[in-house]
């Protein structure tokens, strides 16, 4: 009988300790060189692991940062895209041609310069819950008076993937809004990215 392969085995230990309670929500995952220290296996054993705990969501963690076992998944339903939220990380903006998408969106033409807005947010210890970004043409400012909004599927992507704290290809909830001025203009689109195993939508 082949021998278990040496990742599973450490997926397995881990896992146990997890459902045992002796690694709770929120603590640190072992770094691949403390796996690689205690199992006595290869880095690339210990990354391989990981990437099955990942997969199985339980754990979590972005990109750089130091993984945590997950809190047991608590499905969140977005109503209203343009709703605060209360919690944010790291936010950066770029001027960027714009996309196709984006460019009819704004009414302006395909690689016109925008400006992107990119913001982290998160829940209450800090975790990724979703990704808002912005795009706007460069110096407009215009109230909002209406929206359309439509919800897309899609892949994560490899930036977004690693900002919230999934695998890439997890499949993502893509809610695209519009926002008009009084004279019916478009004011900025919005892009809401939800990790769908974690996220429904139901737009009021």
């Amino acid at each position: 009988m082949p021998a278990e392969p040496s990742y599973r085995r450490v997926a397995d230990d881990l896992r146990r300790r997890i459902r045992d309670g002796d690694l709770r929500p929120g603590d640190p995952v072992p770094s691949r060189r403390e796996i690689s220290r205690r199992y006595r296996v290869g880095d690339g054993s210990a990354q391989r692991a990981i990437r099955v705990l990942r997969a199985e969501g339980l754990v979590t963690g972005r990109q750089r940062h130091r993984l945590v076992v997950a809190d047991t998944p608590t499905m969140r339903t977005l109503t209203d895209p343009d709703e605060p939220w209360p919690h944010t990380g790291d936010e950066w903006s770029d001027i960027t041609p714009a996309p196709g998408s984006i460019a009819a969106r704004l009414g302006i033409a395909p690689g016109a310069p925008v400006e992107q807005h990119t913001q982290e947010l998160t829940d209450a210890h800090g975790r990724p819950t979703h990704i808002r970004v912005t795009y706007q043409v460069p110096g407009t400012r215009s109230a909002a008076s209406s929206r359309e909004a439509v919800v897309r599927a899609r892949a994560a992507e490899p930036g977004e993937a690693g900002v919230l704290g999934v695998d890439v290809g997890a499949l993502l909830l893509v809610v695209e809004v519009i926002h008009y001025t009084t004279a019916d203009e478009s004011a900025d689109a919005v892009d809401l990215l939800l990790p769908a195993a974690v996220w429904t939508v139901r737009l009021d």
